[in-house]
């Protein structure tokens, strides 16, 4: 009886152990690091830089980034003059954000304007911000 009754207390242990570690491996959260300063970029999806070399489409993102942060001043003052005339977005600090492509979008339309989500030139001078010479 001793032999059966060690038994059924090693199964127990066996199950219960074999319980603890798939829970555990299951729920194990993963550490992921977050830039604070991109806020709309899934992580997860791409890294920042790249392995292979970007391919055009990847290119012209990259360069419409950049553009924009060079130009940092008369974009900011643009999404103002947007935001001022009642068109919302999220956030003024992610210049590249999707609602502020999305409100220009609206404001182009509104106004009879070539659909381009860009402060081009008639966009600019229609909004009041005219940087453009």
């Amino acid at each position: 009886m001793s032999k059966s009754y060690n038994y059924n207390y090693l199964t127990i242990f066996f199950l219960l152990t074999l319980i603890f570690f798939a829970f555990n491996f299951y729920k194990k959260e993963k550490n992921v690091y977050f830039d604070d300063e991109d806020i709309g970029r899934n992580e997860r999806s791409t890294p920042r830089t790249f392995v292979l070399p970007s391919t055009p489409a990847v290119a012209l993102i990259q360069e419409k980034k950049l553009m924009l942060w060079e130009n940092e001043f008369f974009v900011k003052n643009c999404m103002l003059r947007l935001y001022d005339l009642g068109y919302k977005f999220k956030n003024f600090e992610n210049m590249d954000d999707i609602s502020i492509f999305i409100s220009v979008l609206r404001f182009q339309k509104k106004n009879g304007l070539d659909l381009t989500g860009n402060f081009n030139k008639e966009t600019s001078i229609k909004i009041g911000c005219n940087n453009h010479e």
